[in-house]
């Protein structure tokens, strides 16, 4: 048996699978464009300094962690085993707090990434800290150190953070220098 169908039921059917699709993607015919989180689907990220305390949110905006840079400083010391000779190496100091993550936490130099001056993308420095990265259990905090070596010279540097919900963009940016 054949069914046939009009036109308008044809459409009908055609406009009710566009509107699903478009309710499933997220598209919105009221977005501005000039806003950068909706109209180019770029997230700009909030730029913060040394001892700025940011707060990371879940989905149902609910408190689940805190990260501070407490300070930077650099240093001439250098790893001797490295094939490697960094201009600078910077160390950064900083405080997770654990709030409501339901597991034990950390904060680890995989939600960094560090650029020079020069905008170079600069690696984590082995310089053998002692205040490295732990668990952080809910209700408490640790603070660590992660060292990196700088391509260019100048006390001026950005530390971009990687939240575990910022979908590979950075959550915020702080802008450094160190001593």
């Amino acid at each position: 048996m054949v069914m046939k169908r009009s036109l308008a039921q044809v459409l009908q059917c055609v406009l009710v699978i566009l509107i699903f699709v478009m309710t499933l993607t997220g598209c919105d015919f009221n977005a501005d464009a000039s806003d950068p989180e909706v109209g180019d689907n770029r997230f700009v990220p909030a730029t913060y300094q040394e001892g700025d305390k940011i707060t990371v949110k879940g989905e149902d905006g609910a408190d689940l962690y805190t990260l501070t840079i407490n300070f930077v400083w650099s240093t001439d010391k250098r790893n001797e085993l490295l094939d490697t000779s960094p201009t600078q190496v910077v160390v950064i100091n900083y405080t997770c707090e654990n709030l409501a993550m339901p597991e034990d936490f950390m904060i680890t130099d995989f939600s960094f990434k560090v650029s020079d001056a020069d905008g170079n993308i600069c690696d984590t420095y082995p310089l053998g800290l002692t205040d490295v990265v732990s668990p952080v259990p809910v209700g408490t905090q640790a603070t660590a150190e992660e060292a990196y070596g700088l391509l260019s010279e100048g006390p001026d540097f950005r530390l971009m953070f990687f939240s575990h919900l910022s979908n590979h963009e950075a959550a915020a940016v702080f802008e450094l220098a160190a001593n």
